[in-house]
């Protein structure tokens, strides 16, 4: 299938240099993520003019950016398709295990009912569509710990729609670890070494969604914004399925130059606490706040 060509074709001369160079080369690992699409029609009031099978490639392309130490092969599987489900996407679980413990294989949904009004986005790797950026952080003995990265000001197609690149990347968070049926999960997130910011409570609804205003992984995506991979959403999946070396920062944000860059650290408005050696600090987000029908699932 085209998303596993995509794989394919990145990897091939890899093993190809490690086969003429001998021995000494390290083939690239970290994660991998197959995937393959199995069918299903996009709804007919989907907007952009994208296609989800590149949109999912770049949303696998990023997560498999945070985690690349070589040291840790981490493979999922995963099968993706239209369908009519409840909310915009869903994840289901059909194969975890071995140590780490870690989700092996799963299928996402995404919704094709006409209830979700879709974006999608022709060139998925860049935001030309967005005109201001949002970033939101927590202070820590460590430093910053960038709890929130949205793009908003949706313009053209975009706007007044629900972004499917956030939705994929969403769904694939899902698969590396936050999900309901993962054994290995547990609420809260407690980080421990030898992971960056070690101590650190990240707050969590069950053991699938961050209880972080703004966080990819959280519970509520808005309309008209995308949502990228932060570090504490990185870090969260890091914990849970146990990989040691992530990659906090997977692509480099804003863009493109001419983004209004606003970033919001500690105000009255906190969504949750961080516990970091038995003291509670408050993080905060400032965002419009309301009951969308397009939660994230």
């Amino acid at each position: 299938m085209k998303s596993l060509n995509r794989h394919l074709i990145r990897v091939l001369p890899i093993v190809a240099a490690a086969a003429l160079l001998g021995p000494s080369v390290e083939v690239q690992a970290g994660l991998i993520i197959h995937a393959t699409f199995v069918g299903g029609d996009a709804p007919s009031d989907m907007a952009g003019g994208g296609d989800l099978i590149d949109i999912f490639d770049a949303a696998a392309s990023f997560w498999e950016a945070a985690f690349t130490d070589p040291k840790d092969h981490w493979v999922v599987n995963i099968q993706y398709q239209w369908g009519p489900v409840n909310g915009n996407g869903q994840f289901r679980t059909t194969g975890q295990g071995g140590d780490p413990h870690r989700i092996e294989s799963g299928t996402i949904t995404f919704d094709n009912s006409g209830r979700t009004p879709f974006f999608a986005d022709p060139t998925p790797r860049d935001n030309s569509e967005y005109t201001q950026y949002t970033q939101g952080h927590f202070d820590t003995p460590e430093g910053p710990l960038i709890i929130s990265r949205v793009y908003s000001g949706a313009t053209g197609d975009a706007a007044g729609r629900v972004d499917l690149l956030s939705i994929a990347e969403h769904e694939l968070g899902h698969a590396l670890g936050l999900s309901l049926d993962n054994t290995g999960a547990s609420s809260p997130i407690i980080v421990t070494a030898p992971l960056p910011f070690a101590g650190v409570m990240i707050p969590s609804v069950g053991t699938d969604h961050l209880d972080i205003v703004g966080a990819l992984m959280g519970l509520i995506q808005l309309p008209g914004d995308r949502y990228l991979i932060s570090p504490v959403d990185v870090l969260a999946e890091a914990q849970i399925s146990q990989f040691g070396d992530p990659n906090l920062n997977p692509y480099s944000v804003p863009e493109p130059d001419s983004l209004a860059l606003l970033s919001i650290g500690l105000v009255a408005l906190a969504a949750w606490r961080v516990f970091r050696y038995g003291r509670s600090r408050p993080v905060a987000w400032v965002s419009s706040m309301f009951n969308s029908p397009w939660g994230a699932s």
